[in-house]
């Protein structure tokens, strides 16, 4: 037998093979053309006229690569790895897939392989798989996606995940002491704290004080807390500061793995009263009451400074 093919539309006939039984592989032929193919018989007597094929054929992998596997989502993690798990693509393209590329990028650079699953490292289940990615620095964010693999080629790469902290899973709080500082405020003035705190899981806050005991949110404190990857925030506003307030608050910071505690101290500044003398009316330094300059308060200190400048003393 002798087949011969053509390029579609019809070009010059050119001999694809021969063979001595009635079926024959053409090889050679270029991935995306239309061909036609014709087929003669022949003996000692000579050549057949030849039978054609129907509609061209196009020349392709009878098989194509994997579709796009699921979103990855991180099941495990520490200071130094995450556990990956994530569904199978949904069509295989005809072929077993063979493995998977685990990709990652961290916070400023592009992708590139950070894995290449096999039976060691990739455990499989029915719908599932999850594999283990070392090799990372504690402090950078990450983000990771997965590629199917199978004779074909490469799938699609699947959606990313969320950046990821690399960091410990378990750590116990830290609180960030250069955040902790004391305050001082005037009477009716808003004191305001807003403090980090390391730790994993994130820890849990409670302040107290002395005189009103554990604090929440209400006419006079808003207690809040926000959550990050690595610690949480806590802020403490104490609306409209009376007397009362003042004193030493205890902050503490506790999760599973342990807790700490630290004291900040308010000072709450007394409000100068009204008063109808010369210190108050003409600027009278000398004035004998009660409420004059003594040196002992500080505010009455600015108030007189200020006296001199707008009478033309600086």
């Amino acid at each position: 037998y002798y087949p011969s093919c053509a390029l579609s539309p019809t070009t010059e006939w050119v001999t694809a093979c021969t063979s001595t039984t009635p079926n024959a592989t053409a090889t050679g032929l270029k991935p995306g053309h239309l061909y036609q193919f014709e087929v003669s018989a022949i003996n000692k007597e000579g050549q057949s006229e030849p039978i054609f094929t129907g509609d061209p054929i196009l020349a392709e992998n009878p098989y194509r690569p994997p579709s796009q596997p699921g979103e990855p989502k991180i099941v495990d993690f520490d200071n130094k790895s995450v556990t990956l798990r994530w569904d199978k693509p949904k069509n295989d393209g005809g072929r077993p897939i063979s493995h998977y590329i685990i990709q990652k990028k961290d916070k400023f650079g592009g992708w590139f392989d950070a894995l290449i699953t096999d039976d060691q490292n990739c455990v499989a289940t029915i719908d599932e798989l999850e594999a283990r990615v070392p090799g990372l620095s504690e402090g950078k964010w990450y983000q990771f996606r997965i590629i199917a693999v199978n004779k074909a080629g490469e799938s699609e790469p699947s959606p990313e995940t969320k950046p990821h902290l690399c960091r410990h899973k378990n750590l116990s709080p830290s609180i960030d002491k250069g955040q902790a500082g004391s305050k001082t405020v005037r009477v009716n003035r808003t004191a305001y704290w807003q403090i980090r705190c390391r730790g994993e899981p994130p820890p849990v806050f409670t302040w107290w004080h002395p005189l009103h005991g554990e604090l929440s949110s209400n006419q006079d404190y808003t207690v809040m807390t926000e959550e990050y990857q690595g610690g949480s925030v806590t802020t403490l506003i104490v609306h409209h500061a009376h007397p009362d307030d003042k004193g030493t608050y205890t902050l503490q910071a506790e999760n599973r793995n342990g807790k700490e505690k630290i004291d900040l101290d308010l000072i709450v500044l007394d409000h100068l009263p009204e008063c109808d003398c010369d210190m108050y009316k003409q600027g009278d330094k000398g004035c004998s009451c009660q409420h004059s300059y003594t040196g002992k308060d500080p505010w009455m200190a600015v108030l007189t400074a200020s006296l001199d400048y707008f009478n033309g003393g600086l």
